[in-house]
């Protein structure tokens, strides 16, 4: 009886995904199916995202568009020996029953040293949430890549939307060979008039 006690909780703490154990602090990227809409497996671990007005971010959160303004503040685990990348997108580009846009991009940064965004080479300037109108709720998410040593990023800063519609998180993963996030977080916002 002990063994199915402890079984039962051990369940409240960890989700199976696809035969992998899931932390619970990042189950909700299951349960808001940003796997497998996005990628295949959910972060290591929840990113601190505080906007400028103090805005802390928890996932799953349901944000005003005037709430996420401006760059945020990103905290992780970082090994300051090692080079990061940021992505911004949103999954649900023009809407989530239409997600014929998926994903866009809204923020790419690469090169950044230890946690510190500002001194990475930002290759898409960030452009906040700002869903059309009647589009209903859109999950905006963050995810930190840890960069293998010695990758060489072909990427052009890009000042306009070319490339920012359909961008697969994952296929760019794969090509830079970044493995899984070392974090993430979203929330959810929607425009309303």
């Amino acid at each position: 009886m002990s063994h199915l006690l402890a079984g039962v909780l051990l369940l409240g703490y960890f989700n199976n995904c696809f035969g992998k154990v899931v932390p619970r602090s990042v189950q909700s990227f299951v349960d808001h199916e940003l796997v497998p809409d996005i990628l295949n497996s959910p972060p290591e671990s929840i990113l601190s995202v505080i906007f400028p007005n103090g805005i802390n971010v928890s996932e799953a959160m349901e944000l005003t568009p005037e709430q996420v303004k401006g760059v945020p503040n990103l905290q992780w685990n970082a090994n300051s020996n090692r080079l990061y990348t940021v992505v911004f997108c949103d999954p649900d580009a023009p809407s989530r029953e239409a997600p014929d846009g998926r994903s866009f991009l809204h923020w790419l940064v690469i090169n950044i040293p230890d946690e510190d965004v500002d001194e990475g080479d930002t290759i898409v300037n960030i452009l906040n949430s700002h869903p059309e109108p009647e589009t209903g709720f859109h999950r905006y998410v963050f995810l930190v890549y840890e960069q293998p040593e010695g990758v060489v990023f072909d990427l052009l800063p890009n000042e306009s939307f070319e490339g920012r519609v359909n961008f697969s998180v994952e296929d760019f993963a794969s090509r830079y060979n970044l493995g899984i996030p070392v974090a993430g977080n979203f929330y959810f916002t929607q425009t309303i008039e």
